[in-house]
């Protein structure tokens, strides 16, 4: 693997490609496979950003992922409260935000739920997340 880094900016080693439901770590320099995590081998579709040195990864299931962005291991999973359609996932500080089906899940960056705000008589469907500078829609 290379050593490639700018000081003062995060790691940028590894692309992180969604196949399948399966995240890969492709050598940014090279576009050798450094690492796959097949998650759940069942998903098709995962909504994925990158926090630091953690790869979050929601599934269509009810899963939440925290995945080493240097190796690809698993560090943790977590279920959220609505399990159908598509999320839309967003990173800020220390936590991470899904959305889906109306439904917020607030999580800190071990895993543990913090809070569930449910939308549900507003509406079901995708929804966007945002804080300053930091926008997620799913589309």
């Amino acid at each position: 693997m290379s050593s490639y880094r700018v000081d003062g900016l995060p790691d940028r080693r590894i692309l992180v490609v969604n196949v399948a439901g399966r995240l890969i770590g492709l050598e940014a320099n090279t576009g050798q496979i450094v690492w796959r995590n097949d998650l759940d081998s069942s998903e098709t579709s995962i909504e994925f950003a990158i926090h630091g040195s953690l790869v979050l990864a929601i599934s269509n299931l009810k899963t939440l992922y925290c995945i080493d962005y240097l190796s690809g291991r698993t560090h943790w999973s977590a279920t959220t409260s609505t399990s159908s359609g598509p999320a839309t996932m967003l990173c800020d500080g220390p936590f991470v935000f899904v959305a889906r089906q109306g439904d917020v899940d607030c999580f800190n960056l071990q895993g543990q739920l913090l809070w569930t705000q449910k939308f549900s008589k507003l509406g079901k469907g995708r929804a966007g997340l945002g804080m300053p500078n930091n926008v997620r829609y799913s589309q």
